[in-house]
């Protein structure tokens, strides 16, 4: 079999290519679902652990429930049911695996979009910021994805304030708090007593309002712990963070598009392209199409950019067949070109990328060599 023939590229046609793949267009408005996040956080509420438990049946009642499950020192998402919904945990932090597999699987039979009437406990800010712009993605551009709007729409969001943080969370850099403060039906806020119930949709406080006996109006005590606890957390994550200094990431990135940094190796030498940092992240979006054997099923599964191969085209040419050029383009992607396009970072300082990859590869690490080496105005 022959070699594919090595194309050498000019500056304008890499442009073009560029063009081709990521066209600049206006930021747009992005994807509310259905009558979902239409109402402003309004009433606070306190429920006690036993009626919380109470209001998940009357949810079961209705709708799957998803929620968090520890495991040693992380957390999975789980099934539960009426027997075991008393083991629902809203988690210390975020869950090793981001939601977005609830809406976008790893693999999927694309048949008729089916109803999925679930819902999800204790989605972080981190995860509500990454499915946001998932929603970006798949609802904000010139067609929408039948797939994942139905699950989505039917998709009741519980989210829950982070009561600590892991070594490589830092959303307070990514310009986020430790708490969700938009873009979920009911928010849970654990205090000593219970939790801090905060509605941020119609279909919550619906739900909270056909539950009287469980809820009741929070006091001025509970919400000041609330506020206190939410402050520990926050400060404890800006403290470990405390030696990066960078600041403003979309310029950092894009002011180094050209910088040696990525192609001497002193950020990609130790990647080993196993893709996990495309795995475990939240905003990820790449796929493939493909079919199943025998019966022929329109099949989709995730994809990676990382991968060698995922840019090349008909003929062998690669605009980035160098692996430095793919990781580069990683960031590209988080931090400069979907801001453009969606006026969103895909970034929410989750951290999972940092955790889960071989070579050690830290973003944070990464901006501040890349900060370093912009020069100065």
């Amino acid at each position: 079999m022959l070699d594919p023939p090595n194309f050498v590229y000019s500056p304008r046609s890499l442009a073009i290519i560029f063009d081709f793949f990521y066209p600049p267009v206006e930021p747009r408005r992005l994807f509310v679902p259905s009558s979902l996040r239409t109402a402003r956080i309004r009433m606070q509420y306190f429920i006690n652990r036993q009626n919380l438990s109470r209001f998940l049946l009357k949810v079961l009642s209705a709708r799957s429930l998803f929620a968090l499950k520890e495991k040693s020192a992380d957390y999975e998402w789980a099934k539960f049911s009426t027997d075991t919904v008393e083991h629902v945990v809203t988690g210390r932090y975020r869950a090793a695996i981001p939601p977005k597999m609830f809406f976008f699987p790893p693999s999927e039979v694309l048949d008729s979009p089916e109803p999925f009437p679930s819902a999800v406990l204790g989605v972080k800010s981190c995860d509500i910021r990454l499915l946001h712009t998932s929603d970006g993605i798949f609802l904000g551009g010139s067609a929408e994805d039948d797939f994942y709007k139905r699950k989505r729409a039917d998709t009741l969001l519980i989210s829950a304030d982070c009561t600590d943080c892991k070594d490589t969370c830092f959303c307070v850099k990514m310009g986020l708090n430790p708490w969700p403060e938009k873009n979920f039906d009911i928010n849970l806020s654990p205090i000593a007593e219970g939790f801090v119930v905060e509605c941020g949709s119609n279909i919550g406080e619906d739900l909270v309002r056909q539950s009287p006996n469980l809820f009741q109006k929070a006091i001025d005590q509970q919400t000041r712990e609330k506020e206190k606890n939410r402050r520990a957390v926050a400060e404890k994550v800006a403290a470990q963070n405390s030696r990066f200094d960078w600041r403003e990431p979309s310029e950092i990135v894009a002011a180094s598009e050209n910088s040696t940094l990525w192609k001497d190796g002193s950020i990609s030498k130790t990647c080993v392209e196993c893709d996990g940092c495309r795995w475990v992240c939240g905003s990820c979006y790449c796929f493939l199409l493909g079919e199943t054997q025998g019966f022929w099923d329109k099949t989709r599964t995730w994809d990676s950019c990382q991968s060698a191969g995922y840019a090349r085209v008909a003929g062998g040419s690669n605009p980035r067949r160098e692996k430095y050029q793919r990781l580069r383009n990683y960031y590209m992607c988080k931090l400069v070109y979907r801001p453009k396009n969606f006026g969103l970072l895909a970034c929410s300082g989750c951290g999972r990328c940092i955790e889960v990859c071989p070579g050690k590869i830290d973003i944070r690490e990464s901006l501040q060599k890349l900060s370093g080496a912009i020069p100065r105005k």
